[in-house]
């Protein structure tokens, strides 16, 4: 495993949440050698040092009541062979400690958990077999449980569970231009929702829903009436991260639910990718689809928007975290372009982000402003730079 240390303390501190602590108490009894890796990991997850009176700081503690989540998910964004590269994966790993030192900074010693998405992959497979009958490993003589798995987000999206029938659902958020409302659709040049859930129906077998995330459910309740009218049988809905508020939406449903991790009071939560411009984000709807396969989206960080679900929290804060999300995303983007010229002897633009990107997307501009597609995402993203530093007066 890589980052075995943040690994083991998020699944400690995320069933601990599950049962209902809320504070957290680390004291170390391991050796000095090992020690300095060990209080990083803490430091990146919202643990702030406690005062003694010895000058040892071997003691750390977070408070867990109202935990923020980072889902370490930008490579499920990046095609082959970049998603292993070695050098995208050392810009990575910085990439996210600085990351996760700025989501720190928004509410100091409250938990920052930082969620693995291999981990979330691994107990979801084991639920839906579970759950299906039949065994995690893949057999010889191919023996399909009697439900179909239909992830209709992010998670496991285009992915295959063993010995169960799978078919993805392709389901986008599309933002209004005021960044007011927003409406959940199909992916841009997927079918529409409602033939989508007549192909699922079409199956005649019991679905298991599967989604990232249950908290405020946009999507589901954006699925639920088709889901109803195609009398579609829903078995289970199984999510990656389920909040109390919800597995009220659930109840009130009478739908069945479970989840990779259970986080009753839920404060916010972050999609790694989606804080990265032209890695991901949101898409933006202006009345038409793309003309190519780049698709305008939002980020919800300035200078794209402001981050009006962030609260309690000061501006300078915000400030750093935007900064440090399009720093990222620059030196991200930089080593990707630098590896594709490397690999293809020439240059990675707009045009050619889809050899990189699984779904590739550009930060919307505005009505009649279009990309020159010769050029690089970083070039366009160095000017994004310059804009929020020319903002950063307005805090001071």
């Amino acid at each position: 495993f890589k980052n075995i240390n943040q690994i083991l303390l998020t699944e400690t501190l995320s069933h601990c949440i599950s049962k209902g602590y809320e504070y957290c108490v680390y004291r170390s009894i391991i050796k000095e050698e090992f020690q300095d890796s060990i209080h990083d990991t803490l430091r990146l997850q919202g643990f702030i040092p406690v005062p003694t009176s010895t000058g040892n700081d071997n003691a750390y503690c977070v408070n867990m009541s109202t935990p923020c989540v980072l889902s370490l998910d930008l490579e499920t964004v990046i095609k082959e062979p970049f998603r292993y590269n070695k050098a995208f994966q050392r810009a990575l790993k910085k990439a996210r400690s600085r990351l996760q030192q700025a989501l720190t900074e928004l509410y100091k010693g409250h938990l920052v958990l930082s969620i693995d998405r291999n981990m979330v992959h691994e107990r979801l497979i084991r639920k839906i077999c579970k759950e299906n009958n039949v065994p995690i490993e893949p057999q010889n003589n191919r023996i399909f449980g009697p439900c179909v798995c239909v992830p209709f987000g992010q998670i496991l999206n285009k992915h295959m569970i063993p010995n169960t029938v799978t078919k993805s659902m392709h389901t986008e958020k599309f933002f209004n231009p005021d960044m007011k409302s927003y409406r959940i659709d199909a992916f841009p040049y997927y079918l529409d929702l409602k033939s989508q859930v007549r192909m699922i129906q079409s199956f005649r077998r019991p679905v298991i829903l599967v989604d990232d995330l249950l908290h405020k459910g946009y999507r589901i309740k954006a699925l639920d009436p088709i889901l109803k009218e195609e009398n579609v049988t829903i078995q289970k809905i199984i999510v990656g991260i389920l909040s109390a508020r919800g597995k009220e939406i659930m109840d009130s449903q009478n739908r069945d639910v479970d989840c990779a991790y259970y986080i009753p009071k839920l404060r916010l939560w972050f999609n790694e990718n989606a804080m990265y411009p032209f890695i991901g984000g949101d898409a933006l709807w202006r009345g038409h689809y793309p003309k190519r396969n780049l698709l305008p989206s939002v980020n919800y960080i300035l200078p794209y928007a402001a981050p009006s679900f962030i609260k309690g929290t000061s501006k300078e804060a915000i400030y750093n975290l935007s900064q440090i999300s399009i720093e990222n995303s620059l030196e991200i983007l930089s080593v990707l372009e630098k590896e594709y010229q490397d690999m293809y002897e020439r240059k990675l633009t707009l045009y050619s982000m889809g050899h990189v990107f699984v779904s590739p997307r550009c930060p919307d501009q505005g009505e009649d402003m279009e990309y020159d597609l010769n050029l690089s995402p970083s070039h366009y993203l160095r000017n994004d730079l310059e804009l929020l530093r020319r903002l950063k007066n307005f805090l001071e």
